[in-house]
């Protein structure tokens, strides 16, 4: 039964694992920039009371 169900829709499964895996990676790759992103933040902020 599921793999007749999985041949008919192979194609439906195949785009779902496709757009589900770079749904994936674009949320990993905005948390990674934000965590980056704030820790370069920081490190500029404390800059100038390291020049005062």
């Amino acid at each position: 039964m599921i793999r007749e169900l999985a041949s008919d829709h192979s194609d439906v499964f195949l785009t779902a694992i496709v757009f589900g895996g770079t749904f994936l990676l674009y949320i990993i790759w905005m948390i990674w920039i934000s965590i980056l992103s704030k820790k370069y933040i920081k490190h500029c902020g404390d800059l100038p009371k390291n020049d005062d």
